[in-house]
């Protein structure tokens, strides 16, 4: 398993060697060297030269000087430096050695400097004195000038994830890796290039070499390889290393090493996901939202080990911006289980696709699972009870409530309407003929008025619970069917009218005033809602499908209460 390590080529350096004489006036000595942005400069110095004839055995006297412009006696005391405003570089002593690229102004180098070039042009070399006294120097400096290109390909970040894309550093033997690479190509072009990836650990022993090549654009990209940890890998801390090349020009390269992982052979992953995904508020399965729904954060894991573990589960939801994050410590039991964490999409969450991702870890092995959902401006009004959905199952939609199929009942919608609305709340339901003499149906008109429809009602009840109210809005609406059937477990009547603002009630072909009972409603989806009543009329009356449950779309059925706006409801 253990392999030779690769040799990578280093940028390509340039070194030369120069004497720069004390004598030799402004601009100093042209050294040829032609420096470029961003390249790399070393400079280093040695020697001794002298700017005065005095005395090498007084520092009162002593011209002697070596580049970093200390004066200097020949018994190799070092005395204070001389510094002259008229030097070519006056913040530098004289004797400095001072170097200048192209027109850009002089800078101290002295012995030895190093610098990263950011202004293009021909490198001059120079011993600081004052301009118009360079004639009676003597000596000179060695130099030695390097020079390296930048690479126009660097590596900027080298980790590991698993084989779902999370980014993870502990792995057991066996498990799916992923070794990943981020590369900045700042040429202005694209480039074809070669990716060498390597992963070392204890004892030098490398479980992982492969080389592969791609085009990368310009700008930073990520590229990855995915592996295996092998079986017999050994425990221990491991490290990637990356090396990259252009295929065309062998100064754009760079190599990294980083991204350390560990590798635990003591257990196996006794936790694993089985599946993750989002729920509406009552753990329905459910992948659209909007802005400020509830929305359940779910997953599935499976416990294989006989007795309750305690794993982290950390969950993330992230999409055009990320919307929600959880980690923490949770007990599971042997066998399969679901984990959920409640909260509500932020009001100012983004419009996009979002992904959820939950990794659990035990004993330092990880395993995660990811699933998609949308979040939408919704398009209705919902009131109080956005992301809500429930459906009623106390009221009685066997079709004993039905109106008669004869043309004596064909106005009956109000009693009939009742009759369901009260089979919710009691067995003993008034016959449809009595409550159709107590509302008063047919009884000078044609069909019922709703306000004579409330006090037959809160008596069959037993209770003072319904009265009239008129819908201002979709929105207030959706707050009367909320209150009621969600709050309080009761359905609500509303008129309604058949057609008209372009659309019809399921099964009517014609416009005619018409009383229903809602016992349910759907508003999670940001698109659509659905309310769900009872259908009281026969085809004679005019339903062509005849009397039952249905549902329609939110938008289609009060634009059609909108034209008969009367409800009978607690709220």
């Amino acid at each position: 398993m253990k392999i030779a390590s690769p040799t990578t080529t280093a940028r390509p350096l340039t070194t030369t060697n120069l004497t720069v004489n004390a004598n030799q006036d402004p601009p100093g000595l042209d050294t040829g060297i032609d420096l470029t942005s961003g390249s790399n400069l070393t400079i280093t110095a040695s020697g001794e030269a002298s700017y005065d004839p005095g005395s090498t055995q007084d520092c009162s006297t002593t011209g002697l000087t070596n580049p970093d412009g200390q004066r200097l006696l020949t018994d190799g005391t070092v005395c204070s430096p001389d510094n002259d405003p008229s030097a070519v570089l006056p913040s530098s002593p004289v004797g400095e050695l001072i170097a200048q690229i192209g027109s850009s102004g002089w800078f101290a180098v002295g012995s030895s400097d190093g610098l990263n070039v950011v202004t293009s042009g021909r490198l001059f070399l120079l011993y600081n004195d004052d301009s118009g006294l360079y004639g009676n120097n003597t000596g000179s400096y060695q130099v030695t000038v390097t020079t390296s290109t930048s690479s126009a390909l660097t590596v900027t970040a080298v980790y590991t994830r698993d084989g779902n894309g999370n980014v993870q550093n502990t792995f057991a033997p066996g498990a799916t890796i992923q070794y990943v690479v981020n590369v900045n190509n700042s040429s202005g072009n694209s480039m074809n290039i070669t990716l060498h990836y390597q992963a070392y650990g204890p004892n030098n022993n490398f479980i992982f070499d492969s080389t592969f090549t791609a085009t990368i654009p310009q700008g930073a990209s990520g590229w990855y390889v995915q592996g295996t940890v092998p079986n017999n890998a050994p425990a221990g801390t491991y490290t990637m290393r990356v090396h990259v090349q252009d295929q065309n020009n062998t100064q754009n390269q760079d190599t990294k090493e980083g991204g350390q992982f560990t590798v635990k052979t003591s257990t196996s992953s006794a936790l694993t996901v089985q599946k993750v995904w989002t729920a509406d508020s009552y753990n329905n399965a459910w992948t659209a939202f909007a802005p400020g729904d509830p929305i359940h954060y779910r997953v599935q894991v499976k416990n294989t080990k006989s007795t309750t573990v305690t794993a982290t589960f950390t969950f993330g939801a992230t999409g055009p911006q990320k919307i929600f994050s959880w980690s923490g410590s949770k007990s599971v039991a042997s066998g399969t289980h679901t984990i959920t964490s409640a909260s509500n999409v932020p009001t100012t969450a983004p419009a996009g696709s979002y992904t959820l991702t939950v990794t659990v870890t035990y004993n330092g092995v990880s395993s995660s699972g990811k699933s998609q959902f949308t979040v939408a401006t919704r398009i209705y009004g919902v009131g109080n009870y956005g992301g809500k959905f429930v459906i009623l199952s106390n009221i009685d939609t066997s079709g004993r409530y039905n109106e008669p199929p004869d043309l004596a009942h064909v106005n009956y919608c109000g009693p009939a309407a009742s009759q369901e609305l009260i089979s919710a709340w009691t067995s003993n339901v008034p016959g449809l003929e009595t409550l159709a003499t107590e509302e008063k149906t047919n009884q000078g008109k044609t069909g019922t008025y709703m306000s004579d429809m409330v006090v037959p009602i809160n008596n069959a009840i037993g209770r003072n619970y319904y009265s009239v109210h008129h819908a201002s809005s979709q929105g207030d609406f959706s707050n009367m069917i909320g209150g009621d059937i969600l709050n309080n477990h009761h359905p609500l009547i509303t008129g309604i009218n058949t057609k008209g603002n372009g659309y019809t009630l399921k099964g009517w072909d014609h416009s005619a005033n018409h009383i229903i009972t809602i016992y349910g409603f759907d508003f999670r989806s940001p698109s659509v809602g659905y309310i769900y009543y009872y259908e009281t009329a026969s085809k004679l009356a005019g339903e062509t499908e005849g009397p039952g449950p249905k549902s329609q779309d939110y938008k289609e059925f009060y634009s059609l209460v909108t034209l008969l706006p009367v409800q009978l409801s607690a709220t």
